[in-house]
């Protein structure tokens, strides 16, 4: 035996700062943040997840509208910046560690997500 186990609480669990971080990082980092967080669920880590699922819901959403035939080029440009825009500060919070809504809608996802 080389005398090295796992300790609860030490090595083994994932600082809430980095899952918040993962949780902006595409769909399936979305998805790896939402199980690390459910077994070692942390206050922070689930506030960023719960605003990159509303973001990941707009982002889905203003794809749709985007495929409608009357939709412009323009409406969807503007909309995927304002989606980078908010993607970026979300991810730049979560590495600073503040919980501060995404602008625009942060809130709302919030309020609309407070289940999660």
């Amino acid at each position: 035996m080389d005398g090295s186990r796992n300790i609860p609480g030490k090595r083994n669990e994932v600082p809430g700062r980095i899952v918040a971080m993962i949780a902006y990082l595409t769909i399936i980092g979305l998805m790896i943040a939402f199980v690390i967080n459910y077994n070692s669920m942390t206050k922070f880590a689930t506030y960023h997840i719960r605003q990159a699922i509303g973001l990941t819901i707009t982002a889905i959403v203003l794809t749709l509208i985007g495929l409608l035939p009357l939709s412009t080029p323009i409406l969807c440009i503007t909309g995927g910046g304002i989606i980078l825009c908010m993607w970026f500060t979300g991810l730049v919070n979560a590495f600073l560690g503040k919980e501060k809504p995404l602008p625009l809608l942060g809130s709302a996802y919030n309020k609309w997500l407070k289940g999660l």
